[in-house]
């Protein structure tokens, strides 16, 4: 929220340059900030049926990953109604290694490792102008970086049926998946060249369980 507020205030600035200009720029360039909630463990199959026999009966991943986001957005007005829209974004999770595939022995208790995502996506977006402020709507395809380190083991079962730690090492993982992007948002002008809204945006990514992601964020614009 820090870095919300901070770049706001340097957009405001800016603004005020551009009060003068005589035709409305094509292009915008924007920062939004907020809530990302990670939901794929909502829609994955969980081990109710067909578990493992190395993963114990009260072993459960957990659900939802709430992180924060920050992305930088451009706008480039394709006509009146019509507009493309690019952004790039960071967001860090904290992961509880129990309640990770990790861990399904609980062997690192509450202790944490961290993820990382890089969503980038295009968005073609569909513009409604209303009394008060503009609403819109957009799809496009997205590409998420993802990114993580942590300290992993092979669970094995013992010939008295318990189960001990094996191979532990540490493991980490770089990749990129593709998807859709979904989106929708409102937004206010409040100085000429100068633009605060609220974004709703969800997305899948080939191969999952359906929608893996959902981001909600304030943002802000300026016209250059």
């Amino acid at each position: 929220m820090r870095q919300f507020l901070l770049i706001s205030i340097v957009l405001i600035c800016f603004s005020t340059l551009n009060v003068n200009a005589q035709e409305k720029s094509k292009i915008d360039i924007g920062f939004e900030s907020g809530i990302h909630l990670d939901i794929v463990e909502l829609l994955r199959p969980s081990y109710t049926t067909n578990r493992p026999s190395v993963v114990p009966d009260e072993f459960e991943l957990q659900k939802v990953l709430v992180g924060w986001n920050n992305r930088l957005r451009i706008n480039y007005a394709l006509s009146d109604k019509w507009r493309l829209l690019g952004r790039i974004g960071f967001t860090t999770f904290k992961r509880e290694y129990q309640k990770s595939n990790v861990d399904v022995l609980g062997g690192f208790g509450d202790k944490k490792y961290i993820e990382k995502y890089m969503p980038i996506d295009i968005i073609i977006i569909r513009n409604f102008n209303l009394k008060k402020g503009d609403l819109s709507f957009g799809f496009g395809p997205i590409v998420r970086m993802f990114s993580d380190s942590a300290v992993s083991y092979m669970p094995s079962e013992g010939p008295n049926g318990k189960l001990y730690v094996t191979q532990l090492q540490t493991n980490s993982r770089t990749f990129g998946d593709i998807g859709f992007s979904f989106n929708t948002s409102y937004s206010q002008q409040i100085k000429e060249a100068l633009h605060i809204g609220l974004n709703l945006n969800a997305y899948t990514l080939y191969g999952g369980y359906g929608l893996e992601g959902i981001i909600l964020s304030p943002f802000v614009n300026i016209n250059f």
